[in-house]
């Protein structure tokens, strides 16, 4: 076994170096495009910030507080020498995770692999770290992942607590994960052992991933005199035109679709009375994610059927299936499930754990 980690560990470091240079290569050559959209929109970016600062229906949690970091000025404006190193930086740091996810499932082997198949992925379709939202939310989810991890193997107060934490993390970026807690607490209501137990492993998990977004909820309740759990407002077009059956992402407002009235009551009602386009736009979103990559889901699959009985392997697949199921519900486009394929990529090697 400790051959085996050690030539996987060398065999990782040839990736990793693979991944220095592409992601290095990559970003030096989209930087200066970067620079020259940033100086296009800032005019418009500004008068915007402009009005909305001076509208009594001023909306500064429009979004999560990393999503304006990762967007600023500051970054667009990155020399390529400094953008070349921030994407070969978090390409590594995402190699890594994807390696730790499929070591902790199926051991070196099984990390290795997990690992070459995302940079294969990687390789083919790049993205570009400080200007791709996705590319910034792919390892929160994966140290999620590994926390849940965690907390299969080892159920406990501080895996719950560290899975909340890692949980609460991913939602300072976007708010993918928002209903992924409360589902867990409930199973952790309904599992085995003592019931106090069970219940103060469900409180913590809660109060770390609320802790986390505490300061974010303070300060919209001093500036928007309300409770704003997640993104406030972010979400609504999607949400309108996820009851209309629209398959991908389009333009329009929100109010406008609803004739001003409020978009998750009108879009639940939409959905109970008019079923028929709803259904069929979750099932056209499901065929066209599982066309993004039709064998890897089969493999994951053939993985969870074959190590059905672990519960780490349980936790990913859960994970896994939680966000394709939540993406499906609104219109998708291919980037909204780049933090799938490290998942089910982990997953599809665990059974390599098998190998001496």
């Amino acid at each position: 076994m400790r051959g085996s980690r050690h030539a996987a560990a060398v065999l990782f470091a040839v990736l990793a170096v693979a991944d220095l240079g592409l992601g290095a290569r990559l970003c030096a050559s989209w930087a200066p495009r970067a620079r020259a959209l940033a100086d296009a929109s800032q005019a418009e970016l500004g008068e915007a910030l402009i009005a909305r600062a001076h509208s009594r229906s001023a909306d500064p949690s429009f979004r999560m507080p990393l999503v304006p970091l990762l967007e600023s000025d500051a970054l667009l404006r990155l020399s390529p020498r400094e953008a070349a190193a921030a994407a070969a930086g978090l390409a590594l740091l995402t190699a890594w995770l994807v390696f730790a996810l499929g070591l902790e499932l199926g051991g070196a082997w099984s990390g290795l692999a997990a690992a070459a198949v995302w940079q294969v992925l990687f390789a083919l379709e790049p993205k570009i770290p400080g200007f791709a939202k996705q590319f910034v939310l792919t390892p929160l989810v994966l140290l999620a992942a590994l926390a849940l991890v965690r907390r299969a193997r080892r159920p406990g107060a501080a895996s719950s607590a560290l899975a909340g934490a890692a949980i609460g993390a991913s939602l300072l970026s976007r708010g993918v994960l928002a209903f992924l807690p409360p589902l867990l607490a409930a199973g952790e209501l309904r599992g085995p052992g003592r019931p106090r137990a069970r219940a103060a492993r469900a409180g913590l998990l809660l109060l770390a991933c609320a802790l986390l977004l505490s300061p974010w909820w303070i300060m919209n309740a001093v500036v928007q005199r309300r409770f704003v759990p997640l993104e406030n407002g972010a979400a609504d077009l999607n949400v309108a035109l996820g009851a209309l059956g629209v398959v991908h992402g389009g333009d329009g407002n929100a109010l406008a679709l609803t004739g001003g009235k409020p978009v998750l009551p009108w879009a639940a009602r939409r959905v109970f009375s008019r079923p028929g386009p709803f259904l069929r736009g979750v099932a056209a979103r499901l065929r066209f994610a599982l066309s993004l990559r039709l064998w890897l889901f089969a493999l994951a699959a053939l993985a969870l059927l074959l190590r059905r009985r672990d519960p780490a392997v349980r936790a990913v697949a859960l994970l896994a299936a939680y966000w394709l199921a939540i993406s499906v519900l609104m219109p998708v486009e291919p980037d909204y499930f780049d933090p799938l394929w490290p998942l089910l990529a982990a997953l599809a090697a665990a059974p390599l754990a098998a190998l001496p």
